[in-house]
């Protein structure tokens, strides 16, 4: 039945019983109180359209990097789809020693990237060093950039290419074991360190010099072959006492080797970590 057929019936009918109520000499009153109008049928209200959600500006650049600074240096970066990124680096001329970490968070389009809120926190110089990055990228590929620091007038260029590795689903029954290196807090001091990671993504540690022990948590990344990291300090001998730290880790299958990188929120100082089980 179509509506505006059935309203056209409707009056038609109540203005003849009005009439012949009127010809009766019924009603009383004025003949306007027999004409009854239907009620109107409301406008819908319309159904918003839903905001697209943001592609990450750093996605573009997104992966897991492997290659060598111009000062004879390993360097081994990951960046997030969010343009959260953290790059490793080795003692120059000595792959097998952590020489420290650069963490920020990049933008990257149409093959161009960018960060003016590096940290680098350098184990060999026990200090934390403001920097910015520029560079270049082809997706899945290769990445250079220079790391400048503008309280040193310095800079450090770096070639990466694209690793694999990255497409890998993480796994806790992959990374799960205890592994022996080298871990420092930046600015404060390296010492040897012992890490247990559980199969329920449980972490331990232990600084073997100092006694500090630490506990947290690892958790595979929705996308990406690395894992999420929470270290806690346990107090007593621990430089940072009971702060909480947060970062990235990375499980190289290939070489058995865990990296790990995790800071205050405020970035003042960071937890760095290279071992092997």
């Amino acid at each position: 039945m179509q509506i505006g057929s059935y309203l056209v019936r409707t009056v038609a009918a109540m203005t003849a019983a009005a009439l012949a109520l009127a010809a009766c000499g019924g009603g009383g009153g004025s003949s306007d109180n027999g004409n009854v109008r239907p009620t109107p049928t409301p406008t819908p209200t319309p159904t918003p359209t839903p905001i697209p959600t943001p592609v990450p500006a750093g996605s573009a650049a997104e992966g897991l990097w492997f290659g060598n600074t111009n000062n004879g240096r390993v360097a081994i970066g990951l960046v997030q789809g969010n343009g959260n990124y953290w790059v490793m680096y080795t003692v120059a001329n000595n792959p097998s020693v952590i020489g420290g970490a650069i963490q920020g968070q990049l933008s990257a389009s149409n093959g161009t990237l960018a960060s003016s809120n590096a940290k680098d926190y350098s184990v060999e110089g026990n200090a934390v060093l403001s920097a910015t990055v520029s560079g270049n990228y082809t997706s899945k590929s290769g990445l250079s950039a220079v790391i400048a620091y503008p309280s040193l007038n310095q800079s450090v260029t770096m070639s990466t290419s694209y690793n694999s590795a990255y497409d890998a689903q993480p796994s806790l029954a992959a990374v799960a074991g205890t592994y022996t290196g080298t871990g420092a807090i930046v600015s404060g001091g390296g010492e040897s360190i012992r890490v247990t990671v559980g199969t329920d993504g449980k972490v331990s540690g232990l600084g073997l010099s100092s006694g500090c022990a630490f506990s947290g948590t690892a958790s595979p990344l929705a996308k990406g072959n690395a894992y999420n990291l929470t270290v806690t300090f346990g107090g007593g001998n621990c430089l940072l006492g009971t702060s909480t730290l947060q970062g990235l880790g990375y499980f190289d299958s290939a070489t058995k080797r865990l990296y790990g990188g995790a800071q205050l929120p405020d970035r003042s100082m960071a937890l760095i970590f290279v071992g092997s089980r």
